[in-house]
């Protein structure tokens, strides 16, 4: 369907920006996500949330290590 196809698209492409970010514990749910959603297996909104949880902990990170003006985006 297109909402899973979707689903998977955007799975895969957080995992590959994580694995190139080094943000290894978002990748890892990431993965997870991504191969729940191609087996259409009952845990993918536990891992969903564990995956939306992941990004929250690395934007967190982020925010606490980058300087303002990195967090700001160009008008």
């Amino acid at each position: 369907s297109g909402a899973l196809d979707e689903a998977l698209r955007l799975a895969h492409i957080l995992g590959g920006m994580a694995g190139t970010l080094g943000a290894t514990e978002l990748l890892t749910q990431a993965l997870s996500l991504e191969m729940a959603l191609r087996g259409q297996r009952a845990e993918v909104p536990m891992l969903g949330n564990a995956c939306l949880a992941s990004l929250d902990r690395f934007a967190e990170l982020l925010e606490r290590t980058l300087p303002a003006e990195a967090l700001v985006a160009p008008a």
